[in-house]
């Protein structure tokens, strides 16, 4: 039972009053009447529930995968699948703009009936959503009270998914660089390593590396042309995500009023939107450069994606990060003298001491992160640790690196 609507008082006080008439003996009081009276409500509730279970509810979402800001649609068919019984649903969580006032979306089922609710809605932050039925209420066959449907019929959910985008102007050509600047120091530690065994000599090609180009061959040709090798090893680059801990929002249906998010949780959802952008650029970057990308949240649960054509695939990886990042076991796996870049949102105590640990365990790695997504307090104390830290959005020229 989910509520009492307001006729049943009525009830109770039309039996109260029979009751009244029953006891004061009069002779013409028909007593069977106050017998019916008490079994309205109770023959209108057993009746109802058995009907409810001709009621039936699919819920499709379309499309699934979107971009962020992209407009979607739930879409729930409801089926009423009873010969004499209608329902008159109500959907609590799904909110209709009437005049100046928010109510719950109503649906009035007749018998034999299907209907199609299609509702239009927005992915405002980057993550994966569930989408419900938003388990619709009903009255009973009398309207005494509203009711709820069995969860094995109705409670049907469907993820979604909003992808992050490419990050544009001067944060994208900073990731773009950036991913310059950390080829040389990863070439160094022999991310790449080749055999002496010439292969072939081909031309080069865009994004390709040169560190192995046939200098002579190129002058007599004027073509940059590269030497294959028979067995070359490429070690991926591993990119471990920290995301902060936000509480995770609803979808906004545009049938509906604005979501009320303000404060830290805004703020927070507002900058893993451009967090994941960012790391989603620089990987792009790494892929365009025939870069093979390792990424894994901080559980240590990798991710493969070996070429540009996997690009797709990252952007849904990125997607599905989870809100709630607190309480996470950190799992950073040792590559000997080979980098590997963690990204983090947002600094606390628990990433900062996993940090710590694995440096004095000789994990060798490079955290990246911005300044205006952290408190002051906890940039002096990453300051003052001693691995490698750099801030993407302090000003050029006087920057700081642990």
């Amino acid at each position: 039972m989910k509520a009492i609507r307001p006729r049943f008082f009525f009830w109770a006080l039309g039996w109260l009053v029979l009751f009244v008439l029953a006891n004061l003996q009069l002779r013409p009081f028909p007593h069977i009447f106050i017998i019916f009276w008490t079994l309205l409500p109770i023959l209108s509730i057993i009746f109802s529930k058995l009907s409810d279970r001709k009621l039936k509810a699919k819920l499709t979402i379309r499309p699934q995968v979107l971009q962020r800001g992209q407009e979607g649609h739930w879409i729930c068919q409801l089926t009423n699948e009873s010969p004499f019984m209608a329902f008159f649903l109500l959907f609590p969580d799904l909110k209709i703009v009437q005049g100046k006032k928010e109510k719950p979306m109503e649906v009035m089922l007749q018998p034999k009936e299907t209907r199609t609710v299609d509702l239009a809605f927005m992915l405002p932050f980057t993550g994966t959503y569930t989408l419900e039925t938003k388990e619709p209420i009903y009255e009973d066959f009398l309207g005494f009270i509203r009711m709820s449907f069995s969860q094995d019929r109705l409670s049907h959910m469907v993820h979604c998914y909003a992808l992050p985008s490419l990050s544009r102007g001067e944060a994208g050509s900073g990731l773009t660089s950036l991913a310059d600047d950390l080829g040389d120091p990863i070439q160094k530690k022999n991310l790449t390593t080749v055999t002496d065994d010439l292969f072939s000599i081909d031309p080069l090609t865009q994004g390709e590396s040169m560190a192995h180009v046939h200098w002579k061959l190129t002058a007599r040709l004027q073509e940059f042309m590269v030497k294959r090798y028979s067995d070359t090893d490429q070690e991926p680059l591993r990119i471990i995500v920290h995301t902060a801990d936000v509480e995770g929002p609803s979808p906004h249906f545009m049938t509906a009023k604005k979501t009320d998010l303000h404060g830290d949780q805004l703020r927070l959802l507002m900058d893993r939107n451009f967090f994941l952008d960012q790391i989603y650029t620089f990987s792009k970057a790494m892929l365009d450069r025939r870069q093979v990308v390792r990424i894994s949240d901080v559980q240590g649960q990798y991710k493969s994606f070996p070429s540009i054509a996997e690009e797709g695939k990252l952007r849904l990886w990125l997607a599905r990060l989870p809100f709630r990042t607190r309480g996470l076991n950190w799992k950073i796996e040792p590559m000997g003298d080979k980098a590997q870049v963690i990204f983090i949102q947002r600094f606390d105590q628990e990433s900062l001491g996993a940090l710590i640990q694995a440096y004095e365990l000789g994990i060798y790695f490079i955290c990246l992160s911005y300044l205006s997504m952290n408190d002051s307090d906890m940039v002096e104390k990453v300051k003052k640790a001693d691995f490698s830290c750099l801030w993407l959005d302090e000003e050029k020229g006087g920057g700081h690196e642990n």
